[in-house]
């Protein structure tokens, strides 16, 4: 699905993103940053959104990104009316940088993947979990009800999957820099080499 702007060359075959995305998770495993990353919505009245994430895992396949969310999120709403995303995610140890484009799915306790929602909620933290259960998300200071707190999942806890469907892989380390534009094409993902 090569977008707008995106030079016309042959594709290499000897470059993967997932394979490159899990290096960079390993080598910079000692940095608590390395679980964070940018993801990027539109706004109802046009604006980009951005806000920080914490990366949950990859999904079963290994084929996408799993973060948390609330149903009671801005975030929810604008992925509910156009499920588009970009996910910039920059590793500092490594010194590099993964722009993701791709199409957001919010998953709840009826969804097919909630056997993978109820396992995204038992491996987060106490602390974690304890946020689902304050007040409304964005709401005036004080207004809105807590939720009682339960040991299962409340129904304002969505899994949020992100499905890869463009990469932009920068390596600044690299001498010279590196980068890598890859995208997925009736079903089988392509990459190439760009000037960085």
């Amino acid at each position: 699905m090569p977008v707008s702007g995106m030079p016309q060359q042959e594709a290499t075959v000897n470059y993967n993103w997932r394979e490159s995305l899990a290096e960079a998770l390993r080598r910079n495993r000692r940095d608590a940053d390395h679980r964070y990353f940018q993801l990027a919505t539109l706004a109802e009245d046009g604006w980009p959104a951005n806000r920080t994430v914490v990366f949950r895992g990859f999904s079963e396949d290994g084929q996408r990104l799993q973060v948390a969310t609330d149903a009671r999120s801005e975030k929810h709403t604008q992925l509910a009316t156009n499920p588009q995303v970009e996910v910039c995610w920059y590793f500092v140890r490594s010194r590099e940088q993964f722009r993701i484009r791709g199409r957001a799915a919010l998953h709840d306790a009826g969804a097919v993947e909630a056997p993978a929602r109820e396992r995204l909620w038992n491996a987060m933290s106490d602390a974690a979990r304890a946020q689902f259960f304050w007040r409304d998300p964005g709401a005036a200071l004080g207004e809105g009800a807590d939720i009682p707190v339960t040991q299962s999942p409340p129904a304002s806890f969505l899994l949020l999957e992100v499905e890869p469907l463009q990469i932009d892989h920068l390596q600044l380390a690299s001498q010279p820099q590196q980068r890598h534009r890859s995208w997925i094409e009736r079903g089988a993902w392509q990459s190439f080499p760009m000037n960085p």
